[in-house]
């Protein structure tokens, strides 16, 4: 909290452009369209990618506002943007439908309602884990730190391949995760990420948190042992 607020201030006042990266953390995954919407972020330029094609097809965007279009015309009057899969109309035909979608099943509606009972869920069941150092995110967008020691948030040692061996366990259980590694210390610390489907249900996340929580517990007894 707050940081945003002074990033903004600082680039406000020195006339510094705001590029916010939204191709993972945009499109509805944090519960709004834009995750820079939660934090009162108003940049620039946004580029989005990932949710927009609904992981039909390759396609990303660029969205800027109407002052950088002006200085653009009144500069050199446009800018370099001819690569070799650029401007493919079925990818933009994509894109509009998966808005569409996006639109008629209120998903994003759908990653904040269900996005609040994800947290819930990780905080009441897998924080207490002595090897759960923290559970973070926004939306359909969470992350889990495992820790040696949960006092004082000691990394395992990444000799130990934590979040490796954690993946493959869950991956027995059903489960696919997205891994981390080097947090801490830009070697050591472990993570997974969450990041289900927006399309998901209640019923649907307590599966998942089920499945993870039986993961973890039973993959830290071989670690202790």
């Amino acid at each position: 909290p707050g940081y945003f607020d002074r990033i903004q201030e600082i680039c406000r006042k020195h006339n510094v452009m705001i590029i916010a990266d939204e191709v993972l953390c945009g499109s509805g995954r944090s519960g709004k369209f834009f995750a820079s919407e939660h934090f009162g972020l108003r940049p620039d330029v946004l580029v989005l990618g990932k949710g927009i094609n609904g992981g039909l097809m390759s396609m990303s965007c660029v969205l800027v506002k109407d002052a950088q279009l002006r200085e653009m015309v009144l500069g050199s009057g446009g800018f370099m943007h001819a690569q070799t899969y650029l401007q493919v109309p079925s990818a933009a035909a994509t894109g509009l439908a998966v808005l569409d979608y996006f639109d008629k099943y209120k998903l994003v509606e759908n990653s904040a309602r269900m996005g609040e009972i994800l947290h819930r869920e990780l905080k009441e069941k897998l924080l207490p884990h002595p090897n759960v150092g923290f559970v973070a995110g926004k939306g359909l967008l969470a992350g889990i730190e495992f820790v040696e020691d949960k006092t004082s948030k000691k990394p395992f040692d990444r000799s130990q391949k934590i979040v490796e061996g954690l993946l493959e366990a869950a991956f027995q259980t059903g489960l696919i995760l997205w891994p981390n590694t080097g947090h801490a210390d830009g070697n050591n610390g472990d993570l997974v990420m969450l990041a289900p489907p927006l399309v998901i249900n209640e019923v649907e996340i307590k599966e998942l948190i089920e499945k993870l929580k039986t993961t973890i517990v039973e993959f830290f007894k071989g670690v202790r042992s």
